[in-house]
């Protein structure tokens, strides 16, 4: 695998913000992302078990008492709900192809109760109201419609075996099951996670699809969030990210002052053709915040080196 990849398997968390120049920059920064995603893997603590009813609960939460009977879909700022897309509506569960809607929450007892549409039969030829309900301690197959599952369909995760090469098999079985929510992949637009879908790297003298390894799809266990800067899809569904990983400088600028990436380690990730004036406006906003931003030399050029590149073209900026 890359530098990028090393790179990032071997990273050390910091409140920094890390901006690397570099050829096709969106592949970088996906291939440093698939690193940061093998190193989360191996530490037990990084899975979103102890979260996962707490999403549940929220989603449901915002979406009775502030989405179902909002005027304004989607408008935040006219309604000032701190929310950026709309809660939905539908869960499901996994084995189960039925899709069910919202009744209620239950905040003292930790439930949700859900609802579906049963149809009829020739036995019963009435519509009749299916409820079921959601016990936290019980959630774990459960699921937002359209949202990550935390826990695989099959016994057996799809690339388990793979993440275990990747990580020289220090991978934790129970993240290998497991979704993740504190890595975040932030692109422009939508074309990245097609293009990655294309992209073939090898393991171990096999050939797997970029796209597949960092768990971009909707439906399934995943260990990164995808997020898209031109429409800020994304963001709302997740809790907080401590990494964020940006393609390219429009998706740095439109997102790097949202609330929920604010207090995360930032990657910037920047094309060496990218132009002067979009570049001024991140030095713009370094320097506004140069009082808790201070360059870090020694890091700097450890990493410069480290990825074969000159000091010019790595910045590590330690928050204060």
């Amino acid at each position: 695998m890359s530098k990028f990849f090393k790179l990032g398997f071997s990273w050390q968390d910091a409140k920094r913000i890390s901006i690397f120049y570099t050829t096709d920059a969106a592949i970088s920064a996906s291939v440093f992302s698939l690193g940061l995603i093998c190193r989360d893997l191996c530490d037990e603590s990084k899975n979103d078990k102890a979260l996962h009813f707490t999403r549940l609960v929220n989603n449901a939460s915002d979406y009775l008492n502030k989405c179902h009977s909002c005027q304004f879909k989607c408008q935040p700022e006219k309604v000032n709900c701190n929310r950026l897309e709309q809660a939905i509506p539908r869960y499901k569960k996994i084995g189960d192809s039925k899709v069910y809607e919202i009744e209620s929450f239950d905040l003292v007892n930790r439930t949700i109760t859900v609802s579906t549409i049963k149809k009829p039969t020739k036995r019963n030829p009435i519509h009749s109201k299916l409820k079921s309900t959601i016990i936290e301690n019980y959630s774990d197959s459960w699921h937002i419609h359209g949202k990550p599952s935390l826990i695989p369909s099959d016994k057996t995760p799809k690339l388990g075996s793979l993440y275990s090469d990747l990580t020289q098999g220090l991978a934790v079985n129970t993240n290998l099951a497991h979704s993740y929510s504190q890595l975040s992949l932030v692109s422009s637009n939508n074309q990245l996670v097609h293009r990655l879908n294309e992209v073939v790297v090898s393991i171990n003298g096999c050939e797997e699809i970029l796209g597949e390894l960092l768990t971009l799809a909707n439906d399934r266990v995943s260990r990164i969030n995808s997020i898209t800067a031109l429409n800020q899809q994304g963001i709302e569904f997740i809790s907080s990210s401590k990494s964020v990983i940006y393609t390219c400088l429009y998706s740095a600028m439109k997102t790097i002052e949202k609330n929920r990436l604010r207090d995360s380690e930032k990657f910037i990730f920047l094309d060496p053709l990218e132009s002067d004036n979009k570049i001024e406006e991140l030095l713009a906003y370094i320097s506004s915040n140069i009082d808790w931003l201070t360059l870090n030399d020694s890091n700097t050029q450890t990493v410069a080196s480290a990825l074969g590149l000159s000091d010019a073209e790595v910045i590590l900026l330690d928050e204060n």
